[in-house]
């Protein structure tokens, strides 16, 4: 009979099942190219910025705003405010430095849009992140989209060091790896010895393959990390030990000397040598004592896109630290360049925040893995230019800000 209540309840629950699933799809999309990030073809973005990612936050946001929105809490509104300011004194930088250098490009105008576009993801997505396995859902794609460029890098290798590919882009992709690591060890994640080593071993393995210091030292302290929070440490450990066996049973021990003492030799000789085109340690030094000069010079920044043509301005004074470089390449020295002293400011509230976060989504796991973590996000700090740029902090605090308030809820729900 139509219009009858069975039938109409019948709707009600296929429509349910098909919004659920939908929210599932968009999660997994949204984390799958998050972790992605802009590490992608080329071909995939718009004026060599906009890409999957963005096109994913501005749907959300859409929805926001055409279904009723919910109410902004104040607790989101303090956690945009950084990234908000942020983006203001961006673009202070940005006019600063077309009127001074006029070498600003449009993807350098349209990166500060990031700080006032992805902090919305800390109320368009929140009612999806209810319960554990929507967060589970989120980071569980994010990992998988880290290991996808990380293949596509391997892939796409065009050398290597005494036959051992290199990732292509290997200094992101260390530091994409390094915030796999961390999202793996989420107290929400599955942590089943299957799952951990599906998920460690490549992305070590991955790590290795970078050639970069900085993801040597990050990759064993993410493992370490998994294995404190993880209830079945040994089947990982008994896996990799089985995977090490296997490959020196059919590798010579001397080979293995050889590759390994080599591979040291021309990592200190990279990073310390000062002939003409400098070692990498000296070539970080340059950019920091750069970006940090624009302190000096410019208090409100200069934009990121000219940043070359102010480091070229000190080629004499740095001498043999100077390389010539479109980015400052480490995120301290890109808040600097962007948005001057507020920037630097803004820059540590941020990541105090982030750091927080992190906590909260790691629960109450080791009394060692809150060191870890500050170690892990100083290094890639200091190391990386990504920090700033990467959807893995927005995914993270509004995360954290939803397990907050099942906190809240479920304890007020107890008191009652």
């Amino acid at each position: 009979m139509a219009g009858s209540p069975q039938i109409a309840s019948d709707d009600a629950v296929r429509n349910l099942f098909a919004l659920v699933r939908l929210e599932r799809i968009g999660l997994m999309a949204l984390g799958f190219f998050g972790g992605t990030a802009h590490a992608l073809p080329e071909y995939m973005y718009f004026a060599g910025l906009i890409g999957p990612f963005d096109v994913l936050v501005a749907l959300y946001l859409f929805r926001w705003a055409v279904v009723p929105p919910r109410k902004i809490q104040a607790t989101e509104l303090r956690m945009c405010l950084p990234f908000l300011l942020f983006g203001i004194f961006g673009y202070v930088g940005d006019f600063v430095g077309t009127l001074v250098f006029g070498s600003n490009t449009l993807p350098g105008m349209l990166a500060p849009l990031r700080y006032f576009f992805y902090p919305t993801l800390f109320f368009t997505i929140r009612e999806f992140l209810g319960s554990y396995s929507g967060l589970r859902m989120l980071f569980v794609a994010y990992v998988s989209g880290v290991l996808v460029v990380c293949a596509l890098g391997l892939i796409a290798s065009t050398n290597g060091v005494f036959g051992v590919p290199q990732l292509y882009n290997p200094n992101v992709l260390g530091n994409f790896i390094a915030y796999a690591l961390i999202a793996a060890g989420f107290v929400f994640m599955p942590r089943g010895a299957l799952f951990k080593s599906f998920v460690l071993l490549p992305l070590f393995g991955f790590g290795m393959c970078t050639f970069s210091k900085a993801t040597w030292l990050l990759c064993p302290l993410g493992v370490y990390l998994n294995l404190l929070s993880s209830r079945k440490i040994t089947v990982p450990l008994v896996l990799g030990a089985v995977v090490i066996a296997v490959v020196l049973a059919f590798t010579s021990w001397e080979d293995i000397y050889e590759v390994a003492s080599q591979t040291i030799e021309l990592k200190l000789t990279v990073s310390l040598d000062q002939g003409q085109a400098g070692g990498s340690s000296y070539m970080r030094l340059g950019f920091f004592l750069s970006s940090m000069q624009t302190l000096i010079e410019y208090p409100f920044g200069i934009g990121l896109k000219n940043f070359a043509l102010y480091h070229h301005t000190h080629m004499r004074e740095l001498g043999a630290l100077y390389t010539d470089s479109d980015s400052p390449h480490q995120a301290l020295g890109f808040a600097a360049v962007q948005a001057g002293w507020i920037g630097v400011a803004l820059f540590f509230w941020i990541v105090v925040r982030v750091l927080n976060a992190l906590r909260t989504l790691y629960g109450k796991a080791s009394r060692l893995a809150f060191p870890i973590i500050i170690v892990m996000v100083l290094v890639s700090v200091l190391y990386q230019i990504e920090f700033m740029t990467q959807p893995f902090i927005y995914l993270v605090l509004a995360a954290s800000l939803a397990l907050r308030e099942q906190a809240r809820a479920s304890s007020a729900q107890q008191t009652i």
